[in-house]
């Protein structure tokens, strides 16, 4: 029982330094920033003329990122800390989909996976943070990206054939997420 847990614990650690480090870089002044340059013309848009108007906003060049932008100010609202905590979710999602992607390649590699992992996290730093309620698109594609790379290696390193088609399935949803929000991602 105490090996099992201490192997369980082992595994967990990366994880978890990944998950703290996100929080001391991104979580520090989150409550203290607000909403900057176009994070502005979405939230008008959404408080002047409702909520169903950021998908006409898009409609032209980008209609599934109208769509997505409307989902998700109906959950967050008009809060700033709400979209840091989001925008935050999502670095650190990536950063552990970069852990699991490097962990595939190299698996007995924990350390090299977690330095890849923080490297992703904090390096060169993201500027567009404070932009959270505009930036969180190209998160959410990135990470969409990032996860379907991770769970298309797991898919192949599965032999029952369920876990495979599962796997499969939400890489290819994560995918076609990632290239509906962002055309430009495909390269």
């Amino acid at each position: 029982m105490k090996a099992g847990f201490l192997v369980r614990a082992r595994g967990l650690l990366p994880v978890a330094v990944v998950v703290v480090v996100s929080a001391l870089v991104f979580l520090p002044f989150a409550g203290s920033l607000g909403f900057y340059r176009d994070d502005w013309y979405m939230l008008w848009s959404a408080n002047a003329r409702g909520a169903d108007s950021i998908i006409e906003l898009f409609s032209i060049d980008r209609p599934f990122m109208g769509y997505t932008y409307d989902l998700t100010y109906r959950l967050l609202g008009n809060s700033p800390i709400n979209w840091q905590v989001y925008a935050f979710v999502l670095k650190t999602l990536g950063a552990l989909a970069v852990f699991g992607i490097v962990r595939l390649i190299w698996p007995e590699q924990r350390q090299a996976a977690t330095g890849a992992a923080l490297l992703y996290l904090i390096y060169p730093g993201f500027l567009g943070q404070p932009n959270a309620a505009t930036k969180t698109n190209q998160l959410l594609s990135l990470t969409a990206g990032l996860t379907s790379i991770w769970l298309s290696g797991l898919a192949l390193r599965r032999a029952k054939r369920s876990a495979r088609w599962a796997l499969t399935a939400a890489a290819v949803l994560l995918g076609m997420l990632n290239f509906l929000l962002y055309e430009y991602m495909i390269g």
